[in-house]
C-alpha cells in the first residue's frame, strides 16, 4: 500500500460531525465540550498551533487516573492530522512520530470502548496511513491491521461517512490481489459526499481517487468543490497546492 504525500487520512473526523453518543459525553462535560470545539476547529483548518494546543488539553485528561475513552479517542483525532502537516513539510520522522503517538491512543480508545464504531475507524486510519512509513514486511502487516478495523467500523455503522471513507481508502491504496480496487474506492467516496453534502473530505478523497485513475482534471474539480463546500478546508488546500505544483513542475 502507498500513503504517501497525496494520501492521508482518513481523517479522520476531519470536517465531519460527531457521532451522537459522542457528542453527548461531551456535552455532558463542559471543559470536554470546549476541547473537543477547538479540536474540531482545527482538524478542519489544519492550524497546527491548535491541534498543538488541543493535544496538550487531552493529554493531560488522558494522564488522569480517571482517564475515559473519550480522552484517548479525542487525543488520537488530534494528532492525526500532523501527520499530513509534517509530511507535507518534509518532515517524514515528525510525521511517522506523531502517527505512531496517535496509534497508540487509537488502541487505547478502542480498549476502553469497544462499542465506539468510530473508534475503530480511527484506528484504521492510523494504520493506513502509517503504512508508507514501514518497510514492506510492517506495510503488509499494517494494511492488514487497517482493513480489519475499517471493515468493524463499517459493520457497525454501515451509514458513518468516515467508515465509507476508511474502507475506501484501503481500497483505493492496496494492491489488486490484496483487495485493490480503484474504482470501488471511488464508489465509496461517492457514497460518503452523498450522506454528508457539507463536508468536504469526501471530495479530497473522490480526487485522490482520480489521481489514483490518472485523472488530474477531476481531482482538480473535486479540490475545488472540496473548497466551495468548506473553504477553511485545510486538507483540501494542502492537497490542492500539491496537485499544483505537480501540474507545473514545481
Amino acid at each position: 500500500m502507498k500513503r504517501l504525500a497525496l494520501s492521508t487520512l482518513t481523517a479522520l473526523a476531519v470536517a465531519l460531525p460527531a457521532t451522537a453518543p459522542q457528542a453527548h459525553a461531551a456535552g455532558s462535560d463542559r471543559e470536554l465540550a470546549t476541547a473537543v470545539a477547538r479540536l474540531e476547529r482545527a482538524e478542519l483548518t489544519y492550524d497546527r498551533a491548535e491541534l498543538l494546543r488541543s493535544i496538550d488539553a487531552f493529554t493531560a485528561r488522558a494522564s488522569r487516573r480517571e482517564a475515559a475513552a473519550l480522552d484517548h479517542y479525542y487525543l488520537a483525532r488530534a494528532y492525526f492530522p500532523l501527520i499530513e502537516l509534517y509530511e507535507s513539510s518534509g518532515d517524514a520522522a515528525g510525521a511517522e512520530k506523531a502517527g505512531e503517538k496517535g496509534l497508540e491512543h487509537a488502541r487505547k480508545a478502542v480498549e476502553k470502548d469497544p462499542k465506539n464504531a468510530d473508534g475503530y475507524r480511527l484506528l484504521g486510519d492510523f494504520y493506513g496511513r502509517l503504512t508508507g512509513f514501514k518497510s514492506m514486511l510492517a506495510r503488509m502487516s499494517y494494511g492488514g491491521k487497517s482493513q480489519k478495523h475499517h471493515k468493524t467500523a463499517l459493520e457497525m455503522a454501515p451509514t458513518s461517512p468516515l467508515a465509507l471513507i476508511g474502507v475506501g481508502s484501503d481500497k483505493l491504496y492496496a494492491p489488486p490481489g490484496f483487495g485493490g480496487d480503484r474504482q470501488a474506492a471511488l464508489d465509496l467516496f461517492r457514497q460518503a459526499a452523498a450522506v454528508d453534502g457539507k463536508a468536504a473530505l469526501p471530495h479530497v478523497w473522490i480526487a485522490l481517487a482520480y489521481l489514483e485513475l490518472d485523472d488530474p482534471g477531476q481531482a482538480h474539480r473535486h479540490l475545488q468543490r472540496a473548497l466551495e463546500i468548506q473553504p477553511e478546508s485545510g486538507l483540501a488546500r494542502i492537497k490542492l497546492q500539491a496537485l499544483r505544483a505537480t501540474a507545473t513542475g514545481g
